[in-house]
Parts: C-alpha cells; sequence; structure tokens
C-alpha cells in the first residue's frame, strides 16, 4: 500500500467523520437553538457536510485513479 493510498484511507475516514459530527450537529440544534442560536449555525452545518462530502469524493478519485 503507497503512501498515497494510505492517505486517501485517511481522508475518506475523516470525510465520514465529518459527516457524522454534522448529524450531531444537527440533532444538537434540533433539540437546543433557541434565540440565541447563532444566525450562522445552518451555514456551518451546511459547510460542514459539504466538506465531508468534499473529503470523500476526492479521496475516492485519487485512491481509484480517476483523477
Amino acid at each position: 500500500m503507497s503512501w498515497l493510498q494510505l492517505f486517501c484511507v485517511f481522508m475518506i475516514g475523516l470525510g465520514i467523520f465529518q459527516i457524522y459530527k454534522s448529524y450531531q450537529y444537527y440533532q444538537d440544534l434540533k433539540l437546543h437553538a433557541d434565540q440565541n442560536t447563532s444566525v450562522f449555525a445552518s451555514a456551518a452545518l451546511c459547510s460542514s457536510a459539504f466538506m465531508g462530502l468534499v473529503f470523500i469524493g476526492i479521496s475516492l478519485a485519487s485512491l481509484l485513479n480517476w483523477l
């Protein structure tokens, strides 16, 4: 296994972790959001999930030599 493949597997794991944490934050917002919640919480949630998908997508593409 080369360093690139090992790095891609690590980045896929990081992307899965990022999406999992985004989901946890979404669940927390559903329960505890009120008037003191930041107006940027939804932007943070969407960008976090998007970055997780980007990590997974680019890593899979690189791992499968699609780039």
